[in-house]
């Protein structure tokens, strides 16, 4: 049987027997909804709600266009984070699926088989080793940078992507140059279909890899090796339709949502943990996105390869490619920490750069400390197979069984119940085939606040796709505020014209409703005014 082959049945069982440990398998149940709905506020409720609303919209050219979820407007699957290259092929066999149809629970175990897959491949063309490869993969599927995504920002937990880049940096020499190019355009072209955020990841391994190509033969068809994979991410952005109704690709924020220089040893207080309880370790607010934990495990295998690093040292000579390598991490884990660095909770460093604005495209710039946490993990276990010939696999399955152990807390309340109910107040409480119109814009006093705010506008959402009518704002990425802003003041001056809409149901955040009780029917709910017309 073939390598590839092996590795494919392994990280099938691998990923059935991790998922139903860790989720169970009730959520594989593509009828199965009702966990994704009863999430509130959580993204993965708006992520449903994008593909729900992509699948009733006919099609439009570009093939992503959404209707009826910010109406008057349309704009891109892309930016609900709906997973868009599975949505298009759903809708495009839509008319063979139930009314119900749920494919997220099956991304998550896809997203298990192909990171073990991907990380058997690597460790393999490390160490020759097949069954070392085998137990190491398992490392991979516990990340606990993956499992902090799954079923939150599924569409995030799509590390095999960087898995993925980062086998074809290890593989380079073996492809010829065009092999090496198609492979990068259709890698970047489904991290598109994927999520955003993986391209610019994408594009420090690929311009490693280049770095490394021009040292090796001065040519100057690197700029093809660069420009190919650029082009195919316009061309899949624009057939998804990223260009329409698009407000500022920068969305502020830049240095907030970073890493910690604490890391890859923080586990955050849900999941519990060794280290959390041996180290008092904090990080500020905004962090969390830069949740890099490696795990009690890795870190022993890390602890163990830097003791054999430091006693061999001055055997180890470093070539160009090493030293490649060693500018591509610095680089990302620099701008995984921005120009605002903390320990804990102490600032060390905080600094304005020059084009804030377009480092702010991409402003939670802690997620791309994954680059770091894989690369590390490839590090550590081929220097624990060089080191360690003859006890490795002791080594190695004893710090397995304490990565487990650690994340054991954590896992046991990931499990997602196969008896869980929605429920709805508004589909039972609001009149029928209403289109549902957000007046203002309200003002958060807090977090619980603005997430009651999500709450409610899911909901809203969910009654406008049941009755087939529209709703005019909704929690999209990268929206434009503007076009938003400017229906919901013409909707204003309709009712201060005394023009009321017999088919909508009007909702206000504020105290604006006041201003319009004179034609409006006012209905308190939930600290929200509900108008109708009288």
């Amino acid at each position: 049987m073939k390598v590839k082959s092996i590795f494919l049945i392994s990280s099938l069982f691998s990923s059935i027997i991790i998922f139903w440990l860790t989720y169970g398998f009730a959520i594989l149940n593509p009828l199965y909804d009702a966990w994704i709905l009863s999430a509130g506020y959580h993204d993965i409720a708006q992520h449903y709600i994008g593909w729900l609303f992509y699948r009733q919209s006919p099609w439009h050219f570009p093939i992503g266009l959404i209707d009826n979820l910010a109406y008057p407007y349309q704009f891109s699957v892309i930016y609900t984070d709906s997973i868009p290259i599975l949505a298009v092929f759903f809708k495009s066999i839509s008319f063979l699926l139930p009314d119900t149809f749920q494919y997220f629970g099956i991304w998550g175990i896809v997203c298990l088989f192909l990171s073990s897959f991907f990380s058997s491949l690597i460790i393999f063309r490390l160490t020759k080793n097949i069954y070392y490869s085998l137990l190491c993969s398992l490392f991979f599927i516990l990340a606990p940078v993956m499992h902090m995504r799954m079923f939150g920002h599924h569409a995030l937990s799509s590390h095999w992507i960087l898995l993925a880049g980062l086998y074809i940096c290890v593989i380079k020499n073996e492809l010829t140059r065009w092999q090496f190019r198609v492979s990068w355009c259709v890698l970047f072209g489904i991290s598109v279909g994927v999520h955003a955020y993986f391209v610019p990841m994408l594009g420090f391994l690929l311009l490693g890899c280049v770095i490394s190509n021009f040292l090796k033969d001065k040519k100057l068809s690197f700029l093809l090796d660069l420009i190919l994979p650029i082009l195919s991410v316009l061309f899949i952005m624009w057939i998804l339709g990223a260009f329409s109704f698009g407000g500022s690709k920068s969305a502020g924020g830049f240095g907030l949502f970073s890493a910690n220089l604490n890391t890859l040893f923080y586990s955050q207080s849900e999941i519990g943990g060794i280290i959390a309880n041996v180290f008092n370790l904090k990080i500020r607010d905004g962090q969390y996105e830069g949740y890099g934990y490696l795990g009690a495990g890795v870190l022993i295998l890390a602890i163990i390869s830097c003791f054999m690093f430091f006693k061999n040292i001055k055997q180890i000579k470093l070539n160009k490619d090493h030293l490649v390598i060693l500018f591509v991490l610095l680089s990302v884990f620099l701008f995984a920490l921005s120009n605002r660095i903390y320990i804990n909770e102490t600032k060390i460093l905080s600094t304005h750069m020059p084009f804030e604005n377009l480092f702010s495209v991409f402003r939670c710039s802690g997620r791309f400390i994954w680059i770091i946490d894989y690369s590390l993990f490839i590090i550590i276990f081929y220097f624990i197979y060089k080191n360690f010939t003859k006890s490795v696999f002791f080594i190695v399955f004893v710090c397995l069984f304490l990565q487990y152990y650690d994340l054991k807390i954590y896992f046991s309340h990931l499990k997602k119940s196969a008896n869980i109910v929605y429920k709805n107040d508004f589909l039972l409480k609001l009149p029928k085939n209403k289109n549902i119109i957000m007046c203002d814009t309200p003002i958060f006093d807090n977090s619980d606040s603005a997430l009651a705010h999500s709450d409610l506008n899911y909901k809203l959402a969910y009654y406008a796709y049941r009755n087939s009518t529209s709703i005019n704002d909704f929690n999209i990425a990268r929206k434009n505020e503007n076009k938003i802003q400017e229906y919901k003041l013409k909707i204003q001056n309709e009712l201060d014209n005394g023009v009321v809409r017999d088919d909508s149901i009007y909702v206000f955040g504020t105290d604006l409703y006041k201003k319009f009780e004179n034609v409006l029917e006012i209905e308190q709910n939930n600290g929200y005014a509900l108008g109708y017309k009288k």
